[in-house]
């Protein structure tokens, strides 16, 4: 992308060995300066400075020199006029690789040599700003004064998508006969920024983190966050004094931050359950920042312990075997047991096993579970259905599961209850397992009393048929 008017010649620098050819101006170095009520002042050096224009073939020397912020004195960028004291047709462009937000203007250290009495600095000179898309979005002029005070042009408001500060129409303070060069120490663009701070409070158990930006002066940045651990706890039992170094990262992330407000941090894989100390960390950075803002791993506003918790959950099933293979629930019929431990604390637990009376207990595989795994289990013994049972109309067994947690703490489970519910002979042949709800299906039938009825029904109205039919042909005989 071109900005070389036709005939002059252009040079680009980014190394501090530059000697432009022929006679030309003095150029200090170009700056960017942050300046808003709730922060200091700091500089950003531009990234690039080119001679856009040059007709007159100007010796323009050390202009590297104008993307350094730290030159002073004769360290700096200068262009020997001869007895031009001027150098009108000399554009000059600074430019940012990325462009900047919430530039206000821009401030210059006239002179060059002794900067409290030379009058060789800029006299008048033309600002244009132009955006990442080479529009000129504001164009001013800069007037100059003798001595070492800093003069400012300020623009109307805060201009965002800053890419390049152009400066042109360059001409000399001195108005009479003196040095034939114009000279500057520093060029700065001045620019807002903010100094936020961070406030957090860690919600129940760890779960998430609300984080508060305040004093951020309505300019975003991005939140990066990481949730440290576990760790164990210090040498007192708590989190404050636990040693974080090479702690593992549990979670992390990253938030769009517009301003002040309130964000949370969320762990994508939910609550950490692993025994031992955490501590969440942040870090807040933007563009107009004068600082990072943050919050350290091990900050007792970001710690929390995560206490051992074993626990266990059983799950029993009943299924029954039609061993008279009538359809139904009834004597004779026999029930087997199955069961499924989970461990659904945060801690391992060994030595596992099911207690149930009515079959003398389970042979669980395995017998030691960290947390989230399982262990299927399967009855010593069956359990065959007796009319007793029948009579009762249905079989009620309850179980429990125990085991040993880290440090010898035992632990057993809820009770688990299946319900075998026995079918009364009207109830057809329908049959189905147990379910942990204790219900069993069956499917309905005719009953043998409902059929014998019906039989007797039909053969007594047929008796009755002839009976009705007998006396109309006796009387039909004896008239013949």
């Amino acid at each position: 992308m071109s900005r070389t008017p036709a005939g002059s010649r252009v040079a680009r620098h980014r190394s501090l060995s530059f000697v432009l050819s022929a006679v030309g101006v003095v150029i200090a170095p170009l700056l960017v300066l942050a300046s808003p009520a709730s922060a200091a002042n700091v500089q950003q050096t531009f990234d690039e400075v080119e001679v856009v224009a040059n007709p007159d073939n100007f010796d323009i020397r050390t202009l590297e020199s104008s993307i350094d912020g730290s030159q002073a004195g004769w360290s700096n960028a200068w262009i020997v006029t001869a007895s031009n004291q001027d150098a009108p047709g000399v554009v000059i462009d600074y430019r940012f690789d990325s462009p900047q937000d919430a530039v206000t203007g821009i401030a210059v250290a006239n002179n060059f040599g002794n900067i409290t009495s030379d009058a060789d600095g800029i006299g008048t000179a033309t600002i244009q700003v132009l955006d990442s898309e080479d529009h000129v979005i504001f164009t001013g002029q800069f007037v100059g004064a003798n001595g070492g005070a800093v003069q400012t042009l300020s623009f109307p408001g805060r201009l965002d998508d800053v890419a390049t500060v152009r400066m042109s129409d360059i001409t000399n303070l001195n108005s009479g006969p003196g040095a034939p060069y114009i000279g500057w120490r520093e060029f700065w663009a001045l620019q807002d920024v903010s100094t936020p701070s961070l406030s957090t409070v860690v919600n129940a158990d760890g779960f998430s983190d609300d984080i508060t930006v305040a004093d951020a002066e309505g300019f975003g940045g991005t939140l990066a966050w990481n949730l440290y651990g576990p760790v164990p706890a210090g040498a007192g039992g708590a989190c404050d004094d636990a040693d974080w170094a090479g702690a593992p990262v549990y979670s992390s992330g990253d938030l769009a931050v517009s301003g002040d407000g309130t964000v949370t941090a969320t762990p994508t894989q939910g609550r950490p359950h692993e025994v031992g100390c955490y501590s969440y960390a942040a870090v807040l950075s933007g563009d107009n920042y004068t600082a990072d803002a943050r919050h350290e791993v091990g900050d007792p506003l970001e710690t929390f312990m995560i206490e051992p918790r074993p626990e266990l959950t059983l799950t029993k099933t009943a299924t029954v075997s039609d061993e008279n293979g009538n359809g139904l629930n009834d004597a004779g019929d026999v029930v087997s047991y199955s069961f499924v431990v989970e461990n659904t604390g945060n801690v391992e637990v060994s030595d596992i096993e099911v207690a149930d009376a009515m079959i003398g207990g389970a042979t669980c595989d395995p017998t030691t579970l960290g947390p989230g795994d399982q262990a299927t289990c399967t009855g010593n013994q069956e359990r065959t259905l007796t009319a007793d049972d029948a009579r009762t109309g249905k079989v009620v067994n309850t179980a429990t599961a125990s085991g040993t947690a880290n440090g010898g703490t035992s632990v057993t489970s809820e009770e688990a209850t299946a319900v075998v519910t026995l079918d009364e002979p009207s109830a057809g042949t329908g049959r189905g397992d147990a379910s942990d709800d204790g219900s069993l299906p069956s499917a309905g039938g005719l009953p043998l009393t409902w059929l014998l009825a019906s039989a007797l029904s039909v053969l007594a109205g047929t008796a009755l048929l002839l009976r009705r039919r007998s006396p109309v042909m006796s009387r039909k005989h004896v008239a013949d």
